[in-house]
């Protein structure tokens, strides 16, 4: 398995608690967190003490966060309101952007970030996954989206990055030359410590499938 270059990633707002998922591990080998955006200060305080990040890390100002860390992805965990504004920010500066569920507050917000997309030639893909009940036909529909997507980073992600390292460890398996066991490495450091039987049964199904086409003798 290939050493990956951490992807320089930015914190947009702080406000939904899904951030937590990623400040308790702000640290990690894959990300390079090197900037925030909080307009309230009490609450980058207070997640700084909790997280030990630097507070000097964290901007008021979004414009000005993303013009210092120059990072080349950014995650959105404020306000759904905000989404747009993000998008708005990162779009024109080519920096991918993962935003929480919902998408936006409105139909009208949501168009407005799909025209940004396009006129931009970027492209968008989301792949509703049931959590209580995922499909091998769900894996399916992962591989035809990154089977089609230009060279080039793409930024993955999904509410808790379990679903999402769950399908590229088993791509990876099938298209990319992983081993079971750099897939399961992989998956390690979202799942390590998770019992998740619909999971397990479909990861155990798709790598035996996917070694058993690789190796049919």
């Amino acid at each position: 398995m290939q050493q990956q270059t951490p992807v320089r990633t930015a914190i947009a707002g702080m406000s939904h608690g899904h951030v937590a998922w990623i400040l308790r591990n702000w640290q990690r080998k894959d990300l390079d967190i090197a900037g925030f955006w909080e307009p309230d200060r009490a609450l980058a305080q207070r997640y700084a003490g909790q997280y030990k990040f630097p507070l000097e890390r964290v901007y008021s100002d979004l414009e000005a966060m993303l013009e210092a860390v120059k990072p080349e992805a950014v995650c959105a965990f404020g306000s759904i309101y905000d989404h747009l504004r993000v998008v708005e920010a990162c779009a024109p500066r080519q920096i991918h952007v993962m935003v929480e569920k919902p998408l936006a507050v409105s139909l009208e917000h949501a168009e407005k970030m799909a025209g940004l997309v396009r006129s931009l030639d970027m492209a968008y893909f989301a792949i509703p996954v049931v959590w209580t009940n995922p499909q091998n036909t769900d894996f399916t529909a992962f591989e035809q989206v990154m089977q089609q997507l230009p060279a080039g980073k793409t930024l993955l992600h999904c509410a808790a990055n379990f679903r999402v390292t769950a399908f590229y460890s088993l791509y990876a398996l099938k298209h990319l030359g992983w081993s079971p066991a750099q897939a399961e490495a992989f998956r390690a450091h979202i799942w390590e410590g998770s019992q998740i039987p619909v999971w397990e049964q479909l990861i155990g199904d798709l790598t035996k499938q996917i070694s058993e086409q690789a190796d049919p003798g």
